[in-house]
């Protein structure tokens, strides 16, 4: 006979819903390691939560710092069309300050040669193409056309054209080693004379040691050095990479000081680099301005 009611009634295996509940819950609190499991898996989501949490904070921070840079290339921009506009304004302004000096047949004559040096060019590439075809061309001509290049290579810009010859003129410079002492240097290492005491023109750079000329002319340079006690100096004046001539004040073997010095006349083209480097790994330098580099242009050829 079936019995009416929820609660009592069973299933086919005698059982009422509720005893079955209560009979799979003590089979899980029986079970251990499965309880371990859920715990588990509910740390690890509390943990992936949290990453997440990060994360959004990390790309909202990459957010705002993309703005900002957005916010300062837009002003860069701005700067550089402002640059642009001023730089427009002030060759304009040069040309036109210029014209009573008459630049306009240089501005054509300088155009005129860009179109030449242009069509040189196109002819040079197609001689070399037709070399490399087996076709022959006679090269005589065109190198002898490439002196419109070098011709514009040794042009100034525009506003130096009307530089006064007599601003240029004025070279000369006198440095020195202002440091107590410069060791370890190695072979051919270029000396930079840092202290500066005179630099008319600007052309010997103390960051470098390097001399530029300025001009085609005949100059002088005057190189002196020192070593201390018991040490070795061998220095070399260069032009353009070549040794012109060298000093060694030797103290190697006593106790007092040891100093040499050169002077050379130099006939230098525009751009030709002097400077001073250490020899066969032998530089023990002597600072406090005992060790000097100075010169100056005697005339522009």
């Amino acid at each position: 006979m079936k019995i009416q009611g929820s609660n009592s009634e069973t299933d086919k295996y005698g059982e009422s819903l509720q005893e079955r509940l209560s009979r799979i819950e003590a089979i899980i609190l029986a079970d251990g390691t499965l309880i371990q499991r859920f715990d588990a898996l509910q740390k690890e989501i509390q943990r992936v939560g949290e990453e997440n949490k990060l994360l959004r904070e990390v790309v909202e921070k990459q957010d705002s710092t993309l703005n900002e840079l957005k916010v300062e290339i837009k002003k860069l921009q701005s700067d550089n069309i402002k640059l642009e506009r001023v730089c427009k304004e002030t060759f304009m302004n040069i040309i036109s300050t210029e014209e009573d000096e008459n630049p306009k047949p240089f501005l054509v004559e300088t155009r005129q040669q860009v179109n030449e040096t242009t069509q040189d060019n196109r002819q040079m590439v197609k001689n070399i193409e037709g070399r490399i075809e087996g076709k022959y061309y006679d090269f005589s001509p065109t190198i002898q056309d490439t002196k419109p290049i070098n011709h514009l290579m040794n042009t100034d810009f525009i506003p130096q054209r009307h530089i006064r010859q007599s601003e240029v003129e004025q070279v000369a410079f006198y440095s020195t080693v202002s440091v107590p002492d410069l060791t370890n240097l190695g072979d051919h290492h270029p000396i930079a004379f840092d202290h500066v005491i005179t630099n008319i023109g600007g052309a010997y750079h103390p960051s470098t040691g390097l001399f530029i000329a300025p001009v085609d002319g005949v100059y002088v340079f005057n190189l002196g050095g020192m070593s201390r006690p018991r040490k070795r100096l061998h220095l070399e004046f260069v032009k353009d990479g070549t040794e012109i001539q060298s000093i060694y004040p030797d103290a190697g073997s006593t106790d007092s000081f040891a100093s040499d010095s050169l002077v050379a006349v130099l006939e230098l083209n525009k751009g030709s680099e002097v400077w001073v480097r250490t020899r066969g790994g032998s530089g023990e330098i002597h600072g406090y301005n005992f060790t000097f580099f100075t010169g100056w242009l005697l005339y522009v050829k």
